[in-house]
């Protein structure tokens, strides 16, 4: 989804496949062949031939090639930002939202969630993870993580926060963590307008069910 909306940004076309993953779509020979880790979200930029996956460093590649100093920021400070966030959305914020807010109930291999386990996991994104990006955001002036513009840092984050507020919209992750919800609305008014139900249908089936 981050990918998606980073193409439309940065003006570089592209061609969506979707891979269905709950029956093995990603793992035939053919896409082995390309993405030997069979992960999703992946990419292949037919121009050169290369395969990727890591939605990080494909947001980056995106930014590269559509030319966008913006989106990956030229300034050398600003860039540093978008790594650092991006950095910390793969190894701590953004794991923790899928493994308490995105898989339970959606995955059969997700562990089901107390509420105690989850008002636990709050109580860490909203004094540590969280004010980690926040800090950011303020320093720069706001309402993005690098200040006046949409950065492929918020659009990393804000793939995971858009099925959360698509499957857990009551989650206090939007009411207890501040700054979060109004981040949130300013790079969803953006956003939002290049996804479709092709992007979101998944999810909102998957909301159905819980």
């Amino acid at each position: 989804m981050a990918m998606f909306v980073a193409c439309k940004l940065a003006g570089v076309e592209y061609e969506f496949v979707n891979t269905n993953i709950m029956v093995g779509e990603h793992k035939t020979p053919e896409m082995l062949a390309k993405f030997p880790m069979h992960t999703t979200p992946s990419m292949e930029d037919t121009d050169t031939g290369l395969c990727m996956t890591e939605t990080c460093a494909c947001l980056r590649y995106i930014a590269r090639k559509g030319g966008s100093t913006t989106l990956f920021p030229s300034d050398l400070k600003l860039s540093a930002v978008c790594d650092m966030v991006m950095d910390h959305k793969i190894s701590v914020l953004g794991a923790d939202i899928a493994s308490n807010l995105i898989y339970p109930g959606v995955f059969s291999f997700a562990e089901s969630k107390s509420d105690e386990a989850i008002a636990e996991y709050i109580g860490k994104v909203k004094t540590r993870q969280w004010p980690a990006v926040q800090k950011f955001i303020d320093e720069n002036g706001g309402p993005f993580v690098c200040g006046n513009n949409i950065s492929v840092a918020d659009l990393s984050i804000w793939g995971f926060v858009k099925i959360v507020s698509i499957i857990r919209p009551t989650s206090a992750i939007f009411t207890e963590c501040e700054g979060l919800k109004k981040w949130f609305d300013a790079v969803d008014k953006i956003a939002a307008e290049h996804i479709t139900d092709e992007n979101l249908g998944f999810w909102k089936e998957k909301k159905e069910s819980l």
